[in-house]
């Protein structure tokens, strides 16, 4: 495995594989996990020269105490990244991805002030920007992306069309925990009693995906959930919607659905989406 810190090493690497290979690019900000993992099982089952990124990214941060709590783990990101069969990864420092700056630019109109954009401004702006800027300088074939943070996924195409980029995007089914929540980074900062909370609040969100599923009416199932998480002692609830996946309007019809949640706990924001 190839680690690359500067453009020009990167690119003597990427030069000559280049030719013979389909390049496809896994953007992380590290903290690797499984759902990373599966990312680059899906690229090199595609015979793809597999690149993984990790730049922990400012720009899409709405808080800098939460930019600085996100786990840094660079020596077992590799670890984990090598026997996984990655071809190279790309760990740059800020200058080079910002070197005018720190900024971000606005490239998509449509899926505004609903889910994480409500409570999050500027965050899926700071995350196109830097995809873009990766998407630059890899110029990818395939770029793969799980689908927890399925609004992102959302974003990213728009911005692809925006641009007319060659490369295409895969949507990758979200790995789950065994209490059936989508693995995230943000996780390994629970402790021991928010791990408990967490336990108990993937239970009750599953058990309403499950009664949303079995055609109950959502409103109902979505007023007693948050009940019950308020009950459990988590207040700070943004979402619980049921919304088409293409157009992401609001839907009380589960055919080509997805039941979104977010929540906090403490300060560790759960995000998750279920395919109805």
């Amino acid at each position: 495995m190839i680690i690359s810190r500067d453009l020009k090493s990167l690119n003597k690497s990427l030069g000559s594989a280049r030719i013979k290979n389909f390049v496809g690019l896994i953007p992380t900000m590290g903290a690797i996990h499984s759902g990373h993992l599966s990312l680059v099982k899906t690229s090199k089952a595609k015979k793809c020269l597999t690149c993984v990124s990790i730049f922990i990214n400012p720009t899409q941060f709405n808080q800098n105490k939460d930019f600085e709590k996100y786990p840094r783990n660079e020596n077992e990101d590799l670890r984990l990244l090598e026997e996984s069969g990655c071809d190279i990864v790309f760990i740059p420092p800020e200058n080079i991805i910002y070197p005018s700056g720190k900024r971000i630019a606005k490239t998509v109109k449509n899926f505004r002030d609903i889910l994480c954009d409500k409570f999050r401004p500027n965050h899926f702006d700071g995350v196109t920007t830097v995809v873009k800027i990766f998407f630059d300088i890899f110029k990818p074939h395939y770029a793969f992306f799980g689908e927890k943070d399925y609004q992102q996924l959302i974003f990213i195409n728009e911005m692809v069309k925006f641009f007319n980029l060659k490369t295409k995007i895969i949507s990758c089914e979200s790995i789950r925990d065994k209490y059936g929540m989508s693995l995230s980074s943000r996780y390994q900062r629970l402790n021991k009693k928010q791990k408990i909370i967490f336990q108990e609040a993937s239970k009750i969100i599953l058990d309403a995906f499950s009664k949303i599923r079995q055609g109950q009416q959502i409103k109902k199932v979505t007023k007693e959930c948050n009940y019950k998480l308020n009950d459990y002692g988590i207040r700070k609830i943004e979402y619980l919607e049921v919304r088409n996946e293409n157009t992401m309007q609001t839907s009380e019809d589960v055919k080509n659905s997805r039941f979104f949640v977010a929540f906090l706990i403490d300060d560790i924001r759960i995000i998750d989406n279920f395919k109805l």
